[in-house]
C-alpha cells in the first residue's frame, strides 16, 4: 500500500552483492489501483504452477464492500489477478496478460482479472500436489473465509468456501 493509499504492485532488482537488498532505484510499477479506504488492501502474491504471477487485491475497504468491487469487472479491486511478468507488453507495460485469462474478451472487463467474487483476499497459496489455489479471504463481522479454486479455474464462482468463526 502506497502512502497515498493506493494499492501498488511493483518489481525491483536485487543488489548483486546482497541478494536480500532491493534496489529502490530499480522500481518498476506494474499496477496501481485507487483505494478509497485504509483497510482491505489484500496483499497476497504467489507464482502459480503455470509460472504466472497471481496478485490478491482488497475491495477498497469499508464494511460490506460499499463500492461493490467484488463482483465488478471494471476494477482490479477485490480480485485475484494473473499476469506474465516474464514478457513485457509492447505498449510499455512491464507485463503481459495471459491469453487464457477468463475476461480477456469480455467487453468492459479488465484483462488482468483471474478470479472475482472476493472481498479482501489477503493470502493466497497453491497446493503443490494438485495446483489448486487456496485463498484466505475476510468475511464480515464474526466470519472469516478460506476458498479453494480448482487448478486452472479462473472467473467467477466454482469456489469451495469454508467459513470460520472468529473469536
Amino acid at each position: 500500500t502506497a502512502r497515498d493509499g493506493q494499492q501498488v504492485v511493483a518489481s525491483f532488482r536485487t543488489d548483486a552483492t546482497d541478494p536480500d537488498r532491493a534496489l529502490t532505484e530499480s522500481q518498476v510499477t506494474l499496477l496501481r489501483m485507487a483505494d478509497q479506504f485504509g483497510n482491505h488492501n489484500g496483499g497476497g502474491l504467489a507464482f502459480g504452477p503455470d509460472g504466472y504471477l497471481y496478485i490478491a487485491t482488497g475491495d477498497g475497504g469499508g464494511g460490506g464492500d460499499p463500492l461493490g468491487s467484488g463482483r465488478r469487472l471494471d476494477t482490479l479491486l477485490a480480485k485475484v489477478l494473473r499476469i506474465d511478468v516474464d514478457r513485457a507488453d509492447p505498449d510499455g507495460a512491464g507485463y503481459t496478460v495471459p491469453a487464457d485469462n477468463p475476461f480477456v474478451d469480455v467487453d468492459g472487463a479488465l484483462r488482468e482479472i483471474w478470479r472475482t467474487g472476493l472481498r479482501n483476499p489477503w493470502r493466497i497459496r497453491f497446493d503443490r500436489a494438485t495446483g489448486d489455489l487456496w485463498i484466505g479471504d475476510v468475511g464480515q463481522g464474526a466470519w472469516e473465509e478460506i476458498d479453494r479454486a480448482p487448478a486452472g479455474s479462473g472467473g467467477l464462482g466454482n469456489l469451495t468456501v469454508t467459513n470460520w468463526i472468529r473469536d
